[in-house]
């Protein structure tokens, strides 16, 4: 954590420590449920870099290992906003969070009414920011379908069926690309 700076009385405060059974994504556990009890913020400026090696424990760990901590963080994330997700719905969590590849278009829809699904129950339960949570899950929808493309303008018309798909600006020149993309019906490799 060495870009994180966090008063300990909040540690002590609400008794958090780190979770001794992940083995992996300890940090991102316990910073997933420190946001349930205090107010947290990220700095547009970098302040930090960071190397990255080959050797890195997460670089290095098997992918259905790290998976299997990363979906045990994202049902208590879940819950926390009233939703006990189903195995679908958090195969296509995984989906999103790992930048996998979308099988079809009925996989894409599926991935738009989980997203919606989400904004919905938040919007319910006030737990999460709702302006700040509909823009990270519409840079995930604008992801997905991006790496979507091969779907041809059937990607488009559906991108454009999430009501809060604008809450997330790519910029002119992604946008643009990702239109060409799905004009052309480009499959990416």
């Amino acid at each position: 954590h060495p870009a994180v700076m966090l008063r300990r009385s909040v540690f002590d405060e609400f008794n958090i420590k780190y979770d001794e059974s992940f083995r992996i994504s300890q940090d991102y556990d316990i910073w997933s449920r420190i946001v349930s009890c205090t107010k947290c913020a990220n700095l547009s400026e970098h302040l930090l870099k960071y190397r990255f090696v080959d050797s890195n424990l997460t670089n290095s760990t098997k992918t259905e290992y790290r998976e299997s901590y990363l979906k045990k963080i994202f049902i208590n994330q879940l819950n926390r906003i009233g939703i006990v997700p189903s195995d679908d719905e958090i195969r296509l969590h995984l989906i999103l969070a790992s930048k996998k590849k979308i099988s079809g278009l009925d996989e894409l829809k599926s991935i738009m009414l989980w997203l919606k699904k989400v904004s919905d129950k938040n919007e319910e339960r006030k737990f999460y920011d709702q302006d700040v949570l509909e823009r990270i899950l519409s840079k995930y929808w604008f992801s997905a379908c991006t790496d979507s493309t091969g779907f041809g303008m059937r990607t488009l018309a559906m991108y454009r069926k999430l009501k809060f798909r604008n809450n997330y600006d790519p910029g002119f020149r992604l946008r643009i690309r990702f239109i060409l993309k799905c004009l052309a019906g480009y499959e990416r490799g």
